[in-house]
């Protein structure tokens, strides 16, 4: 069988993609899954925390990128820069990254 992603369970491994994705100059989906916050009853703010991220480019890869909370800190790099991103919930992520004191830019586009 085939894998159907890339996991990344490191803070090098992630700063690694970081770099890639920076690379690339091309919009990136980025979507969170979180714990400890009930985003159809409370704000993310000062709650919550990252369990992984999915990021999916194709210029960089045809399969998405899974990264554990173990390597969230590696993505800060790309999170903060200016390159476009697409966000599944962009408000929500943006609490959730700043809950990892990871701040967002470059937000092109929020699906919901």
């Amino acid at each position: 069988m085939s894998e159907a992603y890339h996991l990344i369970t490191s803070i090098d491994e992630a700063e690694e993609l970081s770099n890639r994705l920076i690379s690339s100059k091309n919009p990136t989906a980025v979507d969170t899954e979180t714990t400890g916050v009930n985003p159809r009853k409370e704000s993310a703010v000062r709650r919550g925390r990252i369990l992984l991220v999915s990021i999916f480019n194709p210029k960089v890869d045809v399969l998405p990128f899974v990264i554990d909370k173990s390597g969230v800190d590696g993505l800060a790099k790309f999170i903060s820069s200016d390159l476009p991103k697409i966000y599944a919930n962009t408000k929500f992520d943006q609490n959730i990254f700043a809950n990892h004191r990871i701040v967002t830019r470059g937000i092109f586009w929020d699906v919901i």
